[in-house]
């Protein structure tokens, strides 16, 4: 279940989720538990039903270079379904991310192994 999902069951204000946002994006909290400000039953209860933990890395690949970090990901709701994420540092010190938005791709390159996929999902 999704965290919006749970509050809304729960008949939670508008601000908890504002709350879990801070905490989840701007602290790193990743337990309900670092959650002070909310009620203990109400912790309690998120950690039983709610997955903070929707990727799980499967697999890190660096370039013999070290410019290069890919790191495939499955979903953790969803076993089999896999998505990648790339670091790549450049030489002017700049770093760039790409990060998947989908499951597979519907592009269908045949150099790209997320594209031989073929399209699976897209991420929420």
């Amino acid at each position: 279940m999704q965290i919006e999902e749970f509050l809304k069951q729960e008949h939670q204000p508008p601000y908890r989720l504002k709350q879990f946002y801070e905490a989840y994006y701007r602290h790193f909290a990743n337990r309900f538990s670092e959650l002070s400000n909310w009620p203990s039953s109400l912790r309690a209860k998120a950690e039983e039903m709610v997955n903070l933990e929707p990727l799980k890395p499967v697999r890190v690949l660096n370039s013999k270079d070290g410019s290069t970090t890919k790191v495939l990901f499955e979903r953790a709701l969803y076993r089999g379904q896999f998505l990648e994420a790339v670091l790549m540092r450049h030489e002017d010190k700049r770093n760039s991310v790409c990060v998947s938005c989908m499951v597979g791709c519907p592009m269908g390159c045949v150099f790209c192994a997320t594209g031989a996929m073929g399209f699976v999902a897209n991420l929420t």
